[in-house]
């Protein structure tokens, strides 16, 4: 029904409406393609093929998606702020790759906060430039974790969701470390959860890749 619904629209030459519908269809496209490329990415990290690597600004990687899960987002009444690192936060990496580990990382950290009141739901993304490397860290006010949890989350086919099957963080910790990058969890029960993860900056990857034959930046 959208499709036929938009065209009478456009086709009525209604200004300021045609105009508005435009700009919404421009952003229902954009999203179905970011969609369809994390689908293919993803299938190809089941199936190994050549990664697609390439110079991408981490705030980019951050901002867009917050974009596509913006929907996930209202619908759990979660209040979002970003926290982003001055320009020159520049990694080698592939940009459909880490964008899935963000998406998984915040994904988690809505559910998390879902039996929480809606007034208590805050979600934080932040970037920042550590000496070599680029942090992300992805902080909740949901229940958190316990010291033990830290490790076990990591494991494959460990979950704490009734219906999870274990693989999304064990995914995550393969994604991060074929970009010579570490993962880890900073948090407490009741203090809400912190993930995080860092990766080289572009030079460093530079670097990287007359060091080490196995590096993902080649």
């Amino acid at each position: 029904m959208l499709a036929p619904t938009s065209r009478v629209t456009l086709a009525s030459g209604n200004g300021a409406r045609s105009d508005r519908l435009r700009k919404y269809l421009e952003k229902v496209k954009q999203a179905s393609l970011r969609a369809g490329q994390i689908v293919r990415r993803m299938r190809n990290f089941i199936r190994p093929n050549a990664a697609s690597i390439a110079e991408v600004d981490a705030n980019l990687l951050v901002t867009e998606i917050v974009e596509f899960l913006r929907p996930e987002i209202q619908r759990s009444g979660v209040e979002v702020s970003l926290d982003l690192a001055t320009p020159g936060a520049i990694i080698r990496a592939d940009a459909i790759q880490i964008q899935q580990v963000l998406i998984n990382l915040t994904q988690n950290a809505l559910q998390a906060m879902s039996s929480y009141p809606p007034s208590e739901r805050r979600l934080a993304l932040r970037t920042s430039i550590r000496a070599d490397s680029v942090q992300f860290d992805v902080i909740d006010s949901g229940p958190g974790f316990t010291a033990t949890d830290s490790e076990l989350l990591f494991a494959p086919f460990h979950t704490t969701k009734p219906d999870g099957l274990g693989i999304g963080l064990a995914i995550c910790r393969s994604i991060v470390e074929q970009h010579q990058g570490t993962i880890w969890i900073g948090s407490s029960v009741g203090q809400g959860a912190k993930l995080s993860f860092a990766l080289p900056l572009a030079t460093q990857n530079d670097a990287c890749r007359h060091d080490q034959s196995h590096c993902v930046c080649r």
